[in-house]
């Protein structure tokens, strides 16, 4: 297919994973929408649909991932409903053990390391946690989210015992049973963290921008502030100079 038709399932997955944050529902009507696209026929778009998802969930592999994402789902949902988590913050609170926006931040990307196991879990940890923290000592949803997604991503890929590492080193292990490569798997993804040198950079950039007082949201009103101030005492000297605007 080479036409635009091929990029309605990635955007409708997108959409859907932006519009409704459930990412199942996204994945499966990406899958089904190009299904149909495929097929001749409603009916006959359906059925690959359905063996493709059959087909992933009998690899061990992939459903054994898909079982610990949901496992980290419902025990930071557990957490959150339990009221764990809002005890949590308000003893981090009532000690005052937060009193500055870099406590704040500090103390979310410290908190990112609890569920180091798992990208998402981390990501999804960060956000729970941080949210409240930030609000308090206003900082930006836009930094947040710099802080979950430069915390969970980059450590996942870091540890060998990750999710992502597993996944990293079974590739790897397939490359050395047909030949291509040599050693054992794991101790080559182990030798080769220090070569991540974008995903050092990443994780070693949040707690130092957690440090300086940048902020992305709040810069952008800054800006936009000065900017509109700028103007406005433009327009003033043209009043006092009588010149027509």
């Amino acid at each position: 297919m080479n036409n635009w038709i091929s990029l309605l399932p990635p955007l409708l997955a997108i959409s859907l994973a932006i519009t409704t944050r459930k990412a199942y529902l996204a994945i499966f009507s990406g899958i089904v929408a190009g299904s149909l696209i495929l097929a001749p026929s409603f009916l006959s778009g359906l059925v690959p649909s359905v063996n493709a998802i059959a087909l992933t969930l009998q690899s061990p592999s992939a459903l054994k991932s898909l079982l610990f994402i949901l496992m980290i789902g419902s025990i930071i949902h557990l957490l959150q409903c339990s009221g764990a988590i809002r005890r949590a913050l308000f003893i981090i609170t009532e000690k005052k053990w937060v009193r500055s926006r870099i406590h704040a931040q500090l103390l979310t990307f410290g908190a990112g390391f609890l569920m180091c196991l798992e990208g998402v879990g981390s990501m999804m940890m960060v956000g729970v946690i941080g949210r409240q923290l930030f609000t308090n000592h206003q900082v930006s949803k836009q930094k947040l989210a710099f802080v979950a997604n430069g915390t969970g991503a980059p450590l996942a890929w870091l540890l060998p015992i990750s999710s992502a590492g597993i996944f990293l080193t079974s590739l790897i292990q397939v490359q050395i049973e047909q030949g291509i490569i040599e050693g054992v798997a794991t101790q080559l993804v182990m030798d080769s963290v220090h070569y991540q040198f974008y995903t050092l950079f990443i994780l070693l950039s949040v707690p130092l921008l957690s440090v300086l007082p940048h902020d992305f949201k709040y810069e952008q009103e800054k800006s936009t502030i000065q900017a509109v101030e700028t103007q406005s005492k433009a327009i003033s000297a043209m009043r006092f100079t009588g010149v027509d605007i």
